[in-house]
């Protein structure tokens, strides 16, 4: 009799740009992403976040974040949460996405496996910038049909 294959949950780890915050995110993302709204591209201080969507249980963390909250598109919270020593972006958390963890993919140790699979706020892309192909794209945020 043999045993079937038994394999560990992945486990990413990452964290800030000075170390002072580290995360451990177990497990597949729900989604990889590409936004490029205005905030996201404020925050980031470039053309667009890359984000990779986990259930909050699954990330877990040490050292400390500050976070800013903004109101999105739907009026509805975005908080971001960033190294109050370096100032690194790491996780974001908006009720449009309750219960989820939206990680900064930059702060991952290894980005390799990093593939996003959608991109949003395509319209407020800056129009110099070639944006990789993607399955899902969306002039703005996506919204399920009921």
């Amino acid at each position: 009799m043999t045993e079937a294959n038994s394999q560990q949950p992945v486990v990413r780890r990452g964290g800030c740009l000075c170390g002072q915050f580290r995360f451990a995110a177990t497990g597949e993302p729900e989604v990889v992403g590409l936004c490029h709204c205005k905030d996201c591209q404020r925050q980031t201080t470039s053309a667009f976040s890359i984000i990779a969507v986990f259930e909050q249980a699954a990330v877990a963390t040490t050292g400390k974040l500050s976070s800013f909250t903004t109101i999105g598109e739907f009026g509805r919270p975005v908080r971001r949460s960033f190294c109050p020593e370096c100032g690194a972006g790491v996780i974001s958390e908006a009720k449009f996405f309750q219960g989820k963890s939206l990680v900064k993919c930059g702060s991952f140790d290894d980005t390799d496996w990093v593939k996003p699979v959608f991109k949003l706020y395509c319209d407020s892309a800056q129009h110099w910038q070639i944006l990789p192909e993607t399955p899902l794209t969306f002039a703005g945020m996506f919204v399920p049909s009921n």
